[in-house]
């Protein structure tokens, strides 16, 4: 039950900041919310958040380096100008 908690409370934060930081964590409480109602015991659940977290990871990574380009991080926001629309 926890990890189903934890997978619904992930996907509202990344829903309302999306950041593909917190995705694979989400997915991997997914899929432990997932083997758990399948009858899971929680070592085997918590294997599984961790695997499927890490491999998420790996599989993410080379889109998030894609879209940091595109100016979809914030290290690139931060160094383009500010403008003034007051005056």
């Amino acid at each position: 039950m926890a990890f189903v908690v934890l997978a619904v409370s992930i996907a509202a934060v990344e829903i309302v900041a999306p950041r593909i930081i917190l995705l694979p964590f989400g997915l991997g409480a997914g899929a432990a919310a997932l083997a758990g109602l399948l009858g899971a015991g929680a070592p085997a659940q918590l294997a599984l958040f961790l695997g499927a977290s890490a491999a998420c990871i790996l599989a993410l990574r080379p889109l998030a380096r894609r879209l940091q380009p595109l100016g979809l991080s914030d290290e690139r926001r931060a160094r383009e100008p500010v403008v003034d629309l007051e005056g």
